[in-house]
């Protein structure tokens, strides 16, 4: 969200209709954003303009609208669809009775309750009447205001991730008792392949096996086949097209599809029979060189962690692995690198950001630190990686298909991130730098910077995103790319399975461009609020860890130079501000440089400084210069 004093600022310049000077004005379709004082941006595929207040006619954040505009201002004419999603805040008592204090501040009003129960003082969710906007019905209690479990409750519940329904449920029991047969399928049940995921993990998408061959190796990528239990048009389609991905947060999940079969039918346990799709690929010199993919069936012979998996690639002994699966092991461990040199040699991008890792005793917080990335990932991703290529060129020409793309930065990004480069004394990118040019720039870096520097290059990134056109995969420096290797917990992945059957079996896909292009947009959209919830839900949890320790002294790193002050981020991954007025004296802050200037001195990105945690808040963490 802009900050708001932005808003006003800007607004001061405007001139209305009456004013001086004649401006074109046309009209255009577009999404409210709300703000807190009650005027709002309309934001548009050609940009954003300014609204009043007294110019909205009714319209709320969320609406698309058809709204009139010269470009910087303008007003809105009719509401095209009303935004039915549903908000949450605190429930409290008035002398009319029940009232809610939203959460989100882009609805600047209370919500008078005209019906549903709850206990004053409870974080609740709300659907708001399409009539009367200021008024709602509870739809549910989701605990106590200003408790954790509550917060994150309202977080998942915006989502609209509610249980699902008995008829989806019905129908997934009824498919998870399938019988597997080898029928029309190639059998590798004799393979001893296996699964390696996180300790936690209960839905298994993928198995892998390898083995060396005279030219290279042979890899066998075995994905579970979901598409033989989820047929289109079923419940579980269309529960699973709405959800659009499994939603993982702390150490929970919201499956796509119901456990009978994200845990169950579907998923690659040990010791039992599945039915899977495979991708067998040829690979020399890092290169998958050629390949096919099958129906098929499998038989994982273990369930391996990635903890267990660096335990053994580090050369120690663990229980419960043979010297066979060992062997295996550093096969893989050994195809991954050269997957991995080749990948890098094209241009692949690595930014090598640690995702933070939180651990709970019960509903509280207990520890959070950055996530190790080990040899153990890598081999997973590089073959995951690997098949994704392979399938996406193998599919990909087909008159209908869903490609992960990736566009290279914009102009304007990278002039942006070239001043930052420059004050950071840096050679700067050319204007349309290659994927390489990026991955050379991060790996010439000095290590006291990298993490600042891959962070601030990565904002400066296109967002990744499905596609219906087969456009290039900037990151990962991959001309043709898909998403093939997680159908429990990606709709699209799904639907690349259902293309790539009709294809193994001689027929015309029952998907046509018209649905594929919809399905994109879909998942693109759900894909985005995802991505905010598991950041707000980041959020709450890294408050609650940081909110006894109020006092304590950090070493930090600057992260981000603003105007509103300077971003520090702490060993253990959290972050924070230390507001512009905090810092001391007269403070100017350049945007092109990203620095704030002191009398004490110039505060950089990538600076090591020492801090105070002084506040914690719903607004994030508040720090203090040690001096």
């Amino acid at each position: 969200m802009r900050k708001e004093n932005n808003f006003t600022k800007n607004n001061k310049k405007m001139r209305s209709r009456s004013g001086a000077g004649k401006r074109a004005w046309r009209k255009v379709e577009g999404v409210v954003q709300g703000l807190p004082k009650g005027y709002a941006f309309v934001v548009t595929d050609g940009g954003d303009f300014f609204v009043p207040a007294s110019k909205l006619k009714g319209a709320i954040n969320g609406d698309t609208v058809l709204a009139l505009t010269d470009g910087n201002e303008g007003e809105v004419i009719k509401i095209l669809k009303y935004n039915t999603s549903p908000v949450t805040g605190c429930y409290i008592k008035t002398l009319r009775g029940g009232c809610v204090v939203l959460d989100d501040k882009r609805y600047p009003f209370n919500v008078t309750i005209t019906s549903g129960n709850a206990e004053i003082g409870d974080k609740v969710l709300v659907q708001l009447s399409r009539k009367e906007r200021s008024k709602g019905v509870i739809l549910k209690s989701l605990g106590v205001a200003g408790t954790l479990s509550a917060d994150v409750a309202a977080v998942v519940a915006k989502l609209g991730l509610d249980a699902f329904g008995e008829k989806t449920i019905k129908e997934a029991a009824e498919k998870s008792k399938i019988a597997v047969s080898v029928c029309g399928r190639t059998d590798y049940r004799e393979q001893p392949c296996f699964t390696i995921d996180g300790n936690d993990s209960k839905d298994f998408d993928d198995a892998v096996y390898a083995e060396r061959t005279l030219n290279g190796y042979k890899l066998y990528v075995h994905i579970a086949d979901v598409s033989e239990y989820v047929t289109k048009g079923s419940y579980c389609d269309r529960t699973a097209y709405k959800r659009g991905f499994s939603f993982y947060y702390g150490d929970n999940v919201q499956p796509m599809l119901p456990e009978s079969l994200s845990n169950g039918a579907c998923s690659l346990n040990e010791n039992e029979d599945k039915l899977t799709l495979t991708a067998e690929m040829e690979v020399s010199g890092g290169r998958v060189i050629n390949g096919s993919v099958k129906k098929s069936i499998i038989r994982s012979v273990k369930r391996m962690t990635y903890e267990a998996v660096s335990q053994i690639l580090d050369g120690n002994d663990v229980a419960g692995y043979t010297q066979s699966l060992t062997q295996t092991l550093k096969v893989l461990d050994d195809l991954s690198a050269e997957l991995k040199r080749e990948r890098d040699n094209d241009g692949n991008i690595d930014f090598d950001l640690a995702e933070v890792k939180f651990s709970f005793d019960g509903n509280k917080v207990v520890d959070m630190k950055k996530a190790e990335r080990t040899r153990a990932h890598a081999i997973i991703e590089e073959c995951m990686i690997a098949a994704n290529e392979f399938v996406a060129q193998m599919y990909g020409d087909g008159s209908c298909f869903i490609f992960r793309s990736h566009r290279p930065p914009s102009s304007e990004k990278i002039e942006r991130l070239n001043d930052f480069l420059l004050a950071c004394g840096l050679k700067p990118l050319p204007q349309q730098p290659t994927s390489k040019d990026v991955a050379n720039l991060l790996s010439a870096t000095s290590d006291d910077k990298k993490e600042c520097v891959s962070s601030i290059t990565l904002r400066s990134m296109s967002k990744a995103e499905y596609s219906p056109t087969d456009c290039e995969h900037f990151g990962l420096a991959s001309k043709h790319y898909c998403h093939f290797t997680s159908p429990i917990r990606r709709y699209t992945d799904l639907v690349v399975h259902r293309i790539i059957k009709a294809s193994l079996c001689g027929e015309p896909s029952d998907m046509n461009l018209t649905e594929v292009t919809d399905i994109c947009t879909h998942c693109n959209e759900r894909e985005k609020k995802i991505v905010d919830a598991e950041r707000e839900i980041n959020d709450l949890y890294t408050m609650d860890y940081m909110y006894d320790k109020v006092g304590e002294i950090y070493d930090g790193t600057i992260s981000g130079v603003s105007e509103w002050g300077v971003y520090v981020k702490i060993a253990c991954g959290a972050e924070g501000l230390i507001k512009a007025e905090r810092i001391g004296g007269k403070t100017k802050f350049d945007e092109r440089s990203m620095t704030m200037k002191t009398h004490a001195g110039t505060y950089r990105i990538g600076d090591k400084i020492k801090v105070k945690l002084t506040q914690v808040s719903y607004n994030g963490l508040d720090f203090e210069l040690c001096r």
